[in-house]
């Protein structure tokens, strides 16, 4: 039996079973983020979330994550069975969906508090999760193919996603409530399911750990992650994490304050969700494309540094609208800007992080990253609350644009890297 023509584009695009697989595990991945991710702010507010408990709805989940990132690191650099490791964990992370769809049918009250404990749970294997598939592109894609196939993997994401949320977003307007919300997140576990079938079939036979180094007396294990360590021996994995805190932050903050203004203050409805999201989407399958092409020929500075500045204006061009149809170039422009940048991240952390240690590294990134990402949604929403959502969306770009000028400064513009550290 013939492939279906997507599939088959796929398997000419792919130059061997892991980059296939990496594309048919991004595919369901989209379809997963589509019909779940896009509404799942929605549903909380559905169900009477007020902008803390939206804002913990985020930011929880990374008080847990903050904990486990490094251990998870640590355990990922010394498995055997990598492919295993980041199968059951895919899986184990993506059952909350069918947990929250459970909800209704189990709870009428705490509806909301139900769904922030599950989304907070799911983070212990999701520590080890976020940690592997960073760690799985790095060993099983060649580093002339590494632009190129985080690029193309980001628009099958995107592009799945972007046909699911409108296909998700029309189911929510046709069914009633609450058990279109149920169908829709079934739907997206099912999936993911089939994601992890794709993630289980990874090939590490032909990899071979690289050796760590034994830790030395200027630098002892129980120091590995000190400041003056990282300063001196990793000094590019150090401002690239700190312009990434300082961006990431911003965006953290309009995690909760971009549904509320679009919701609360502009009246947009699950349908202009949808659209939303799909327009974003779209845009993002265009533009990893072209920023993987990119990826080869400009600097890690370059992608981050631009695309960081454009995309700290859009909370506060968000501040300035006041329709609906205002929120779709602006859709675009999210879309444009956030693929070059998640594209810088995927890359930068490749080269900044040392090969030998490189779970570990991205853990302790992550642990950094979470701390940020519980503490600025909830830095948003007591904006809301003492002052306004304008001046909290202006706040939000303010924070992504130190990001950017870390970046500007830190990282040349010239060279095709910044820093390959060994």
């Amino acid at each position: 039996m013939s492939d279906f023509p997507y599939w088959a584009t796929l398997r000419r695009l792919a130059v061997d079973r892991n980059e296939w697989n990496f594309l048919g595990e991004s595919t369901w991945t989209g379809v997963m983020a589509g019909l779940a991710s896009s509404f799942l702010p929605v549903l909380a507010l559905r169900w009477g979330a007020s902008p803390i408990e939206l804002a913990l709805l985020s930011g929880m989940p990374f008080v847990l994550y903050a904990f486990l990132s490094i251990p998870a690191g640590r355990f990922f650099e010394r498995v055997s069975q990598r492919t295993t490791a980041l199968a059951w964990s895919t899986l184990l992370t993506r059952a909350n969906y069918l947990c929250i769809a459970l909800i209704p049918w189990v709870l009428h009250s705490y509806q909301v508090w139900a769904m922030i404990a599950i989304t907070t749970l799911s983070i212990i294997p999701a520590s080890v999760k976020d940690v592997a598939i960073i760690a799985a592109l790095g060993d099983l894609t060649k580093p002339e193919r590494r632009s190129w196939v985080i690029g193309l993997r980001r628009a099958v994401i995107s592009l799945t996603t972007a046909i699911a949320t409108l296909f998700g977003g029309r189911m929510l307007i046709l069914l009633p409530f609450p058990g279109n919300y149920q169908v829709i997140l079934i739907l997206a576990f099912i999936a993911a399911v089939v994601a992890v079938w794709h993630l289980s079939h990874l090939d590490y036979s032909g990899w071979s750990a690289p050796q760590i180094p034994a830790p030395s007396a200027a630098a002892p294990s129980a120091n590995l992650f000190s400041l003056r360590y990282l300063l001196q021996q990793h000094p590019g994995f150090c401002f690239f994490s700190l312009g990434t805190f300082l961006f990431t932050g911003g965006y953290y903050m309009t995690v909760p304050l971009f549904p509320l203004y679009q919701v609360k203050t502009l009246g947009a409805d699950e349908s202009w969700i949808g659209l939303l999201a799909t327009v974003q989407q779209v845009t993002m399958f265009v533009a990893y494309l072209l920023w993987a092409r990119a990826g080869h020929r400009f600097s890690l500075g370059f992608v981050l540094g631009v695309n960081t500045s454009a995309w700290s204006l859009l909370a506060l061009a968000t501040a300035l609208t006041t329709g609906l149809p205002q929120l779709l170039p602006l859709a675009v422009w999210n879309g444009v800007f956030w693929a070059g940048f998640n594209m810088g991240v995927y890359l930068g952390l490749l080269e900044v992080c040392p090969e030998a240690r490189r779970p570990s590294f991205i853990g302790l990134y992550s642990a950094g990253s979470s701390v940020v990402g519980f503490i600025c949604p909830l830095l948003g929403a007591q904006l809301v609350q003492m002052f306004d959502i304008h001046i909290a969306l202006i706040g939000a770009s303010l924070l992504c644009a130190s990001g950017a000028l870390i970046y500007l400064l830190s990282f040349p513009m010239h060279k095709p890297v910044y820093i390959l550290e060994k």
